[in-house]
């Protein structure tokens, strides 16, 4: 069941499954709500009604697409599918957002890490977190971070 960062149209109709379903992580700051709401709309919304066999709708949403992406990365927000047999699951979150399963490790979203995709093939998450200092702060200096998600999240807040 793999796990994609999806960074063209093309990735998220490759991720599709029978069903699908989007999973939202609202924005840090309540003025770029809106924003990803459109863009998560322009991205998705539309997936139920898409005849793929049809080229010219397939280059509509494509267009739609490749600006929603554009919009989102402009955010610093990232798209990632959690494709299963019976349905794909879509995160529209902040580049940093981390997320537990139970009382599991904390990991960073779309992180090339075996134990988040493991964790995200098996369940949603229960917690979130939209940065590496808010999962702190609801753990304390014990926050039972995953090595490889740490190591992830602090190149990503290095690069921002």
């Amino acid at each position: 069941m793999p796990v994609t960062r999806i960074t063209t149209p093309g990735d998220v109709l490759a991720a599709l499954g029978p069903r699908h379903s989007v999973h939202e992580w609202i924005a840090a700051t309540y003025r770029a709500e809106p924003l990803y709401q459109s863009a998560t709309q322009a991205l998705l919304a539309r997936l139920d009604d898409l005849d793929r066999q049809d080229p010219a709708a397939v280059a509509d949403y494509e267009a739609a697409g490749a600006a929603a992406i554009a919009d989102l990365e402009g955010l610093r927000a990232q798209v990632v599918a959690v494709a299963a047999p019976e349905r794909t699951r879509f995160f529209v979150a902040n580049e940093t957002c981390l997320f537990r399963i139970g009382e599991a490790d904390v990991h960073l979203l779309g992180a090339e890490c075996p134990a988040a995709i493991a964790e995200l093939d098996a369940g949603g998450p229960d917690q979130w977190w939209g940065s590496p200092i808010l999962a702190s702060r609801a753990h304390g200096d014990d926050a039972p971070w995953c090595p490889t998600c740490r190591d992830a999240a602090a190149r990503a807040l290095e690069e921002g």
